[in-house]
């Protein structure tokens, strides 16, 4: 039987989302072994649906002394016999799991045998770039597997949700148009709730349905968001990452604060306005396409709706819906 290969993650819907491509070449070149990705539960719905992935292992995040958190994992790790293990993270938990999987002290004539493709120094397959630590996330992984013999990733794509997705119901008309706001924090603190009520408010007296997504279900901003806009949809924390993709592919607008949600729909194609605060650092980890315009400030509640509305008030007045 062919030996399983493993892929680490980094942690997040957003990495995981811009690993897509990363997956594919990986699986590509091992076929037909089992491609076993280990993340953690926030991006767990939408891997679980990938093509290419076979099983996903979520990781806790917790350290090791937490014994009875770690065994399950340990136990999974240590019984595949892994071929090969891609880390496609910056090293930190990747290194725990090292230790996981072989020990705290491998010897180096044992660790220079061990196909483990990642910043882990003196493996068989260390990446050892020493500008990995200030790439962009897409380019450090493309020049990972390209210097394993993987291959060359192509930009995240996803188009196979389309053939994936079996059912797809809204709570609102897909004939009327809509933009999608994400109310989840940002990196660095929340979008203030009075902000998104003005987005809202502009959206909908452009005559669109302001779609409320994120994480948490019926979160407090959303909840004050359809009291004060009678027309907002709320389908916080029940959409899962293939309906949001195809609301994405239909939506005329995502406005959002930087995170998981909004690089979902901002590769997934949507036009979308990307809030970013102190905490963001979109050079490292950001989406990217010429569909994407980047608004910054250290908080978001610093953010006006003058500066969402500049690059994209003409598209949005110009709705066909909208009269008189």
């Amino acid at each position: 039987m062919t030996q399983p290969v493993l892929v680490i993650l980094p942690p997040g819907l957003g990495a995981a989302v811009l690993c897509m491509s990363a997956l594919g070449v990986i699986k590509q070149h091992h076929d037909p072994a089992q491609l076993v990705v280990i993340s953690d539960s926030e991006s767990e719905a939408l891997l679980k649906t990938v093509p290419p992935v076979d099983d996903v292992l979520i990781d806790s995040g917790a350290v090791w002394y937490q014994w009875r958190r770690v065994k399950p994992l340990r136990a999974a790790l240590q019984s595949s016999n892994f071929a090969c293990v891609y880390d496609l993270g910056d090293g930190v938990r990747g290194a725990a799991l090292f230790k996981v999987m072989f020990g705290w002290h491998v010897p180096a004539s044992q660790r220079a045998q061990i196909k483990w493709c990642g910043p882990m120094p003196g493996t068989a397959m260390t990446h050892a770039n020493p500008n990995r630590a200030g790439m962009h996330l897409i380019d450090r992984v493309a020049d990972q597997l390209r210097g394993a013999g993987v291959g060359e990733p192509s930009p995240p794509d996803l188009s196979w949700v389309a053939r994936e997705v079996r059912t797809f119901t809204t709570p609102f008309k897909m004939s009327e148009p809509y933009v999608l706001i994400c109310v989840d924090d940002g990196p660095a603190g929340p979008w203030p709730a009075a902000r998104v009520v003005e987005a809202a408010e502009w959206i909908a007296a452009n005559r669109y349905v302001p779609v409320l997504i994120g994480g948490t279900a019926h979160s407090p901003t959303a909840k004050r968001v359809c009291e004060a806009v009678p027309r907002a949809v709320d389908i916080t924390g029940v959409a899962p990452p293939g309906d949001l993709v195809f609301l994405a592919w239909g939506a005329a607008l995502a406005i959002g604060p930087d995170g998981g949600l909004m690089t979902l729909v901002a590769t997934a194609g949507c036009r979308s306005i990307v809030l970013c605060d102190a905490g963001s650092d979109p050079a490292l980890r950001g989406p990217r396409g010429s569909n994407i315009t980047l608004v910054r400030r250290d908080s978001l509640g610093d953010i006006r709706l003058s500066e969402i509305v500049a690059p994209v008030g003409a598209k949005i007045a110009s709705n066909p819906a909208k009269t008189g």
